[in-house]
C-alpha cells in the first residue's frame, strides 16, 4: 500500500536535530510556570511561560502590535482580546504557531544572506520555511556558520528522506543536478535540462571543484543572471516568487505549523502552488486572513519581486541569443598560465575574446557546446608579452562573418600578465657555514623580490645586530616578508621556534644568515 506523506515522515521521525529543524521546524516556545502578562479578555487565552495558546485557528484573529507588545484580537471565538508584553516568544493556535521573534531575528543579517536561506529551503526541499526552522539558521549564521557550510548541512539532511526530498546518498552526480533542476529551476518535463547542461554541473562535483551542497548554492546564483531573459526569464521569476511567498510565511507572519505530518505536506503544498507568474494562489493557502498585515511591522520586508516573465517555453535548440559571463578573472586581476572563461546562455553560435573597442585583432575565439547553452576556452597566457591586457568577451548569434546578433558578455576588463620568469639576484652574498634544512612547497612560494633582504644579509655583524636594536619591526616585518609560514626552519637546537625567529631574537648571526641565504636560493632557484 502506498504510503502517505505522514506516514513516510513518521518512519524516520528519530534522525538528526538539524534535519528535524529542516523539514519540520522543531522546537517551539518553553513551558515553564512563568506566566506572560496579559490584560483584560472576555475569556483568556491561557498564557505559560512565554507562549499564550489560543481556542481556534490563525485566520480567526488579529495580531496588532503595539508598544507594550502585542494585542491578540478573536474575531470569530470567545478568546476576546488578549494582551501579551514583548516577553511573548509563541501564540499558539489550534492549526498553527507564530513566533513573534523571527523578525527581529532576521533584521540580524543582511537581506541578501537572508534571502540565500530561504532559497535553500526551496532548493533542498522544495518547500517554503516556517519560523522556527529559520531562526534556527539566522543563529548559526549569525554564530558563524557560513551559507556553504549550511547548504551541506541541508544536504546531509535531504538524503536522510529520500521519499521526499528525492535525494539519496546513492544517487549519481547528474542525477542529483537534475533535480537541482526541478526543485531549484521548475525545469522538468518539457523544460528539462539538455544533456551538456546537466553534465557541465555534475563535472563540477566530479572534479572536487564543488560539493553537492556548494553547487545547490552555485546553480541558484547562476539562475539569477537569466533575470529578464525572453526565453529563460521564468526561472529567476519562479525562484524570486517562492522566496516572496516563503518569507511572507516564515518572515512577516511567522508560521509553524504545529505537527510535522502536517509541515512538511502543507509548506510542500505552498511551494508546489507558485508559478513564475503568481503567488497569490500559494498565499491563499496560508492559513491567515487575507491582507494580513505582518506580525512585526518593524521586520524586514522581502527584496523587490521580479517583475513578471513569459511562462515556460520548452528548449528548441533554436534559442534566441542570451548569454552570461560565468567565469573569467576578476578586473584588475593578475594572470598567469592558462585561465578558463566560461560563458552561457541560449543561441550562442560564437565567442571571441576582443580588443577593448573593435573586432580586431581577434585575441581569441571560445569552443562552443553542440546546444549552443555553453562556451569557454582555456586561454593560455604563457605565449604573451608581460603587462597589461585589456579585453572584452563578445556573443554573437551566428559564426564569425555571418551577420546576427550580439551582446557584450564581459565589457572591457584589464588583467596583468606575468609569465617571464623573475630576474636572479645579484650577490655578492655572504658564504654560508651552516644551511639549515628547509621544508618548502614552491608551487606556494609568492615571488617577491628579494634585493632588501640581501642588503640586510650583507651587513656585518655589528652592522646587523646594530640594526635589529634600533629597528626590530622592520626587520621582523622584513622577515616575515620573505618566508611564509609555511615554511620551517630546522633544526631546533639552532633556536629556531618559528620561519623567523633567529633573525629577530638573540640565536647567532650567522643562522640567521645563513637561513637567509638558503631562501634566496630558492627564489633564485624557483621555477614560474
Amino acid at each position: 500500500m502506498k504510503k502517505s506523506v505522514s506516514q513516510k515522515y513518521a518512519v524516520a521521525s528519530y534522525a538528526v536535530a538539524s534535519a528535524c529543524v529542516l523539514l519540520a521546524a522543531c522546537g517551539g516556545g518553553s513551558e515553564s510556570s512563568s506566566a506572560v502578562s496579559s490584560g483584560t479578555k472576555l475569556a483568556p487565552a491561557m498564557v505559560v511561560g512565554g507562549k499564550a495558546v489560543f481556542s481556534g485557528a490563525r485566520a480567526n484573529y488579529t495580531i496588532a502590535k503595539n508598544a507594550n507588545g502585542y494585542a491578540v484580537i478573536d474575531n470569530a471565538g470567545s478568546d476576546g482580546t488578549t494582551n501579551l508584553d514583548n516577553a511573548a516568544q509563541r501564540m499558539q493556535f489550534t492549526d498553527v504557531s507564530v513566533n513573534p521573534t523571527v523578525a527581529a531575528q532576521a533584521q540580524g543579517i543582511a537581506a541578501t544572506d537572508l534571502k540565500k536561506l530561504i532559497e535553500l529551503y526551496v532548493a533542498f526541499f522544495n518547500r517554503v520555511p516556517e519560523s522556527d526552522g529559520l531562526v534556527f539558521w539566522i543563529e548559526r549564521f549569525k554564530a558563524g556558520q557560513g551559507i556553504d557550510q549550511i547548504a551541506e548541512e541541508f544536504y546531509n539532511a535531504a538524503i536522510l528522506y529520500p521519499t521526499l526530498t528525492g535525494y539519496s546518498v546513492g544517487m549519481s552526480a547528474a542525477e542529483f543536478v537534475r533535480i537541482i533542476y526541478r526543485n531549484v529551476l521548475g525545469r522538468s518535463g518539457a523544460t528539462a535540462p539538455p544533456e551538456q547542461d546537466v553534465q557541465f554541473w555534475a563535472d563540477r562535483v566530479a572534479s572536487g571543484s564543488a560539493t553537492r551542497g556548494t553547487l545547490v548554492r552555485s546553480m541558484l546564483d547562476s539562475a539569477h543572471t537569466f533575470q529578464n531573459d525572453p526565453t529563460w526569464g521564468w526561472v529567476p521569476s519562479l525562484l524570486n516568487n517562492k522566496y516572496t511567498v516563503g518569507h511572507y510565511f516564515a518572515v512577516e507572519q511567522g508560521l509553524s505549523y504545529n505537527t510535522p505530518e502536517v509541515s512538511i505536506e502543507r509548506t510542500m503544498e505552498i511551494a508546489a502552488a507558485v508559478t513564475s507568474q503568481d503567488t497569490a494562489n500559494a498565499i491563499g493557502r496560508i492559513p491567515v486572513a487575507a491582507g494580513s498585515p505582518p506580525v512585526d511591522p518593524s521586520g524586514p520586508q522581502a527584496l523587490p519581486p521580479s517583475s513578471p516573465s513569459p511562462a515556460p517555453t520548452p528548449y528548441s535548440g533554436q534559442a534566441p541569443l542570451s548569454a552570461a559571463l560565468v567565469n573569467a578573472p576578476a578586473d584588475g586581476a593578475g594572470v598567469s598560465g592558462a585561465v578558463r572563461l566560461e560563458v552561457r546562455g541560449t543561441g550562442i553560435e560564437n565567442v571571441e575574446l576582443l580588443p577593448p573597442s573593435g573586432y580586431a585583432p581577434l585575441i581569441a575565439r571560445f569552443n562552443v557546446s553542440a546546444d549552443k547553452t555553453y562556451a569557454w576556452i582555456d586561454l593560455d597566457t604563457a605565449g604573451m608579452p608581460n603587462g597589461t591586457m585589456v579585453s572584452r568577451i563578445v556573443a554573437f548569434s551566428a559564426a564569425s562573418g555571418q551577420g546576427g546578433t550580439e551582446t557584450v558578455v564581459m565589457p572591457a576588463r584589464t588583467w596583468t600578465l606575468n609569465n617571464v620568469p623573475q630576474p636572479r639576484l645579484n650577490g655578492p652574498i655572504p658564504s654560508a657555514s651552516y644551511r639549515p634544512q628547509v621544508l618548502l612547497t614552491l608551487d606556494d612560494l609568492p615571488y617577491v623580490d628579494p634585493q632588501p633582504l640581501v642588503a640586510m644579509m650583507q651587513l656585518d655583524e655589528t652592522s646587523y645586530r646594530q640594526m635589529l636594536a634600533n629597528e626590530a619591526e622592520r626587520v621582523r616585518q622584513t622577515m616575515v616578508t620573505y618566508i611564509p609560514n609555511h615554511v620551517a626552519l630546522y633544526p631546533a637546537p639552532m633556536g629556531f621556534t618559528g620561519p623567523w625567529y633567529s633573525c629577530v631574537g638573540t640565536p647567532s648571526y650567522v643562522a640567521c644568515r645563513d637561513s637567509m641565504n638558503s631562501m634566496i636560493a630558492i627564489m633564485n632557484s624557483r621555477v614560474r
